[in-house]
């Protein structure tokens, strides 16, 4: 049961780091885009 919950838990931890990594990775390939876009 323990190591069930520990590892569900760090399933949710990869889901939670996974979502903000991909979130931070958009919205800074969007910035780099629009900076690119300005300089050309």
């Amino acid at each position: 049961m323990d190591s069930g919950w520990r590892y569900f838990q760090w399933l949710s931890y990869v889901v939670v780091i996974c979502a903000f990594g991909g979130i931070m990775f958009a919205t800074f390939g969007e910035a780099t885009l629009i900076i690119l876009q300005n300089i050309i």
